[in-house]
């Protein structure tokens, strides 16, 4: 009965260590994509906007 309860426990440890990985990489996957893409950036695009205007 022991060995069982010892079984079990040691089974969800190790669940939850391997639930722990797999968020740690997915953070670091989308931290990584959202360095890569860039976000529009509205202020720059509208002065660029003016600045062909007015020219």
């Amino acid at each position: 009965m022991e060995a069982l309860l010892f079984i079990i426990i040691l089974i969800l440890f190790l669940i939850a260590i391997i639930l722990t990985r797999i968020l740690f990489l997915v953070s670091a996957t989308y931290k990584r994509v959202a360095r890569i893409t860039e976000k529009p950036d509205k202020a720059r695009e509208a002065y660029e906007k003016y600045l062909s205007e007015k020219t």
